[in-house]
């Protein structure tokens, strides 16, 4: 790494020869073998990807550059190579997508945004990549402003509630980085249990397995915020030490113990007694150690938290944040605590 002005001068200079080699070499070989030019090219382009982003981060260039989009996501793999699976990198950005949904979802409970759609809601979430940078890989994000509706379906009160929870997400990550984690700092009026809960299970989808997710740019206000396994690991313990408050609050729709589905009376005796349902709903969440998703539902907006079979894997990493049909069964006949297993998928759309 460069640590002083002469390492940078001499990391520009050997920047300039290596393109200059790689431009040489392409004069000698490409016009007769480019597979041998490309094949040759391959360790020169990684050492000069490499140059470009320590140069990058020693002159300043990256805090400069933070500007220019709303939000930066940086995905640190834990491999040397800082190569990311495109899995992760969905997973990464859906987590992220869907952290500020589930926001503005309980926000939207409030008088205040009555007349909400859920389905312009998802839209005014939906945020636009505007740049990339390699190294570390950096996506810059661009959120839907209140004054505008053009290039999506939303409206000016979904931008601001969008807008809203961006903020209080953006807060409670900052606080969760920091070596000081209280959620007495959360500034909302109505601060409670359950604005806590929803504000850190939204920031635990983007929380990394292995590795750093550091968020930056013009709305993070705090400086840097770097999420790591650490933070999982805080969020978790928050949420088990709360467990037993949330439990004595009063269910709006009753669920079976601990797992399984949230779904209407009528809907669930028929699956206990055999007979197949089918549900539609965005593909909001997948657990692949437990081979799990979570689908909210179009209509009755509920969560249907339910088991895939390993044979629709493929299936549902291609479903993650669309609109996807459910064909549901019940593990078995009068087996009223086993999860609910969908056993076939298909996108809507």
């Amino acid at each position: 790494m460069i640590s002083n002005q002469e390492q940078l001068d001499q990391a520009v200079k050997r920047l300039g020869r290596m393109y200059s080699a790689l431009a040489s070499s392409r004069t000698d070989l490409s016009s007769r073998n480019f597979k041998t030019f490309a094949l040759m090219a391959e360790g020169p382009l990684n050492q000069i990807r490499q140059l470009e982003a320590e140069i990058a981060e020693y002159s300043g260039a990256i805090e400069a550059r933070a500007t220019e989009a709303d939000v930066w996501i940086r995905i640190d793999s834990s491999e040397s190579t800082h190569a990311i699976s495109v899995l992760r990198l969905c997973a990464t950005l859906n987590g992220f997508r869907l952290g500020i949904l589930d926001i503005a979802t309980y926000f939207a409970k409030s008088d205040s945004y009555a007349g909400v759609k859920a389905s312009r809601l998802r839209d005014a979430c939906d945020f636009r990549v505007i740049a990339s940078e390699m190294g570390s890989l950096r996506l810059g994000l661009e959120i839907h402003k209140p004054d505008s509706t053009a290039g999506h379906n939303g409206s000016n009160l979904e931008d601001t509630l969008v807008a809203r929870a961006l903020a209080s997400y953006l807060e409670v990550a900052s606080i969760i980085s920091s070596s000081a984690k209280s959620l007495s700092r959360i500034r909302p009026v109505n601060h409670g249990p359950e604005l806590e809960e929803a504000l850190l299970r939204a920031v635990n989808r983007l929380v990394p397995r292995d590795g750093t997710i550091e968020l930056y740019g013009r709305l993070v206000v705090t400086g840097p915020v770097r999420l790591t396994r650490d933070a999982k690991l805080w969020i978790d313990e928050r949420l088990d030490r709360d467990a037993p408050e949330r439990s004595e609050r009063p269910q709006e729709v009753p669920s079976l113990p601990d797992r399984g589905l949230v779904i209407d009376e009528s809907v669930r005796q028929k699956l206990f007694q055999g007979i197949p349902v089918t549900v539609q709903g965005e593909l909001r969440r997948v657990d692949l150690d437990a081979s799990s998703i979570l689908v909210r539902h179009s209509e009755g907006n509920r969560d249907y938290e339910c088991r895939f079979e390993p044979r629709l894997l493929d299936k549902v990493r291609e479903a993650i944040g669309r609109e996807v049909k459910l064909h549901l069964r019940a593990a078995g006949p009068n087996r009223p605590f086993e999860p609910v297993v969908v056993a076939d998928l298909e996108l809507v759309g």
